[in-house]
C-alpha cells in the first residue's frame, strides 16, 4: 500500500519562531504517525517566479509524478 503524502509550505518569518518550529515539529510527528509521508518546504517569501518552479519539482518528486503528466 502506497503512503499517503502531505506538503507543508512553510513561510520562514512565521515557522522560523521557537514555538511555530515546536508545533510543526508535533504535527509532523504525529502525521508520521498515522501512516502519512511528510515533506515540509521552508521558504522565504514573496515566492518568485524561480522559487515556485523550485518548490513544484520538489513536490513532483516527492508525489513521484512525471514531468510528461503534468504538462
Amino acid at each position: 500500500m502506497e503512503k499517503r503524502k502531505i506538503v507543508y509550505l512553510d513561510g520562514n518569518p512565521v515557522h522560523k519562531k521557537d514555538k511555530a518550529i515546536e508545533r510543526d515539529e508535533e504535527i509532523t510527528d504525529l502525521l508520521i504517525a498515522q501512516g502519512w509521508d511528510v515533506l515540509r518546504i521552508p521558504y522565504n517569501p514573496p515566492l518568485t517566479d524561480k522559487g515556485l518552479q523550485a518548490i513544484m519539482a520538489t513536490i513532483k518528486q516527492f508525489l513521484n509524478v512525471d514531468e510528461e503528466e503534468t504538462e
